[in-house]
Formats: C-alpha cells, structure tokens, sequence
C-alpha cells in the first residue's frame, strides 16, 4: 500500500471525488485519515481472504466499504 493508493482512494473518495464522501459532519477523507487507516485495511483483508491486489478498483471499493462507511462516510 503505497502513496498511489492513497491518492487513487482520495480521487475517488475525497474531496472533488468522483464519488465525493462526507461524513454526518461535512468532512471529507483526508489523506491522513486514509493512510492511518491503511494497518486496518491490511487486517481486515488478511482475515477475510483478501489479497491485495497492487492497488486495483477491488481495493479501492474494499477501502470504501470496509474502512470508511463504518466511520459514516457517505456518497
């Protein structure tokens, strides 16, 4: 996991997003938030059977579902 990846989930997700989300308060990802929650994202795949897939769109939408929608973020 790598500085691409934070960059690619933060095109996505951040703000000016292609798919912008916000939390109840109006916040969007941050980089920081993204790489601070990048040692869970490592665990949560290894306990599912997920394999890292070099940064692919599988990736990015695991991020989304599994890291962010449980802190309340939103599209």
């Amino acid at each position: 996991m790598n500085v691409r990846f934070v960059k690619y989930v933060l095109s996505f997700y951040g703000k000016g997003g292609v798919y912008e989300m916000r939390n109840a308060e109006g916040k969007t990802p941050t980089a920081q938030l993204v790489w601070s929650l990048l040692p869970a994202m490592a665990d949560a795949m290894h306990k599912q059977g997920w394999n890292w897939g070099d940064g692919d769109s599988m990736d990015r939408e695991f991020f989304r579902e599994e890291m962010l929608a449980p802190l309340g973020y939103i599209n």
